[in-house]
């Protein structure tokens, strides 16, 4: 997979492209404080990205449309249910703040934008 991947890129965005892709992990750390894990969910690359702050441990992605999918009933297209309810309680256990990708609310808790 890891190679059928490195291919399209290289034919994507050209050769000298593949130098500069970076194939994450399941929990692996990008940079000191900046983590990443496997939420599945919405497709088969969504990911969770998580980091400290002075507010405590943020967490975002795309496994979440909305803040409902976190709250309440999910919402949004996924590919699997399972994976979200998962992913779901993992960010309700361990995140002290969660940002959807795709929802307008974010600019409304934090006006600004500015979280932490």
């Amino acid at each position: 997979m890891r190679l059928a991947c490195a291919v399209a890129v290289g034919v994507l965005f050209g050769a000298e492209a593949r130098s500069r892709v970076r194939f994450l992990k399941d929990e692996e750390e990008i940079c000191p404080g900046i983590h990443a894990w496997w939420a599945g969910t919405h497709h088969r690359s969504s990911m969770v990205y998580s980091f400290e702050t002075d507010a405590g441990l943020v967490m975002t992605g795309d496994c979440a449309m909305k803040y409902g999918n976190i709250d309440g009933h999910p919402l949004g297209i996924a590919e699997s249910i399972l994976e979200g309810e998962a992913a779901y309680r993992r960010i309700r256990r361990e995140a002290k703040i969660f940002l959807p990708l795709y929802d307008p609310e974010v600019l409304d808790r934090y006006p600004g934008g500015r979280v932490a």
